[in-house]
């Protein structure tokens, strides 16, 4: 987990919350990305305020889920997506 960083949207991406989680949407294609996380991230995380380590310790203290568990599936989730190029990682110094 590279939990001392923060995560923003890249150019021309988009996120808005939905039912279901989170919807992206990307003007170079035009593609919609459909992130099923009911409300364990919200869309404000992509603004690069809060760091990877504070949206974990936050959800674990909201869920009761284990540290390491939620730390694995974030990661996942923000490799996903900046793979798709919806996001890029701002490392905080």
């Amino acid at each position: 987990m590279r939990s001392q960083a923060v995560w923003q949207l890249a150019e021309g991406a988009q996120v808005r919350r939905e039912g279901f989680g989170l919807l992206f949407y990307s003007c170079r294609g035009p593609r919609l990305y459909f992130l099923s996380s009911k409300n364990l991230i919200e869309e404000s995380f992509f603004e690069g305020k809060d760091t990877v380590r504070e949206l974990v310790e936050s959800i674990h203290a909201k869920y009761g889920l284990s540290i390491s568990h939620v730390g694995e599936k974030v990661d996942q989730i923000l490799e996903s997506l900046q793979r798709k190029g919806l996001i890029y990682e701002q490392p905080i110094r």
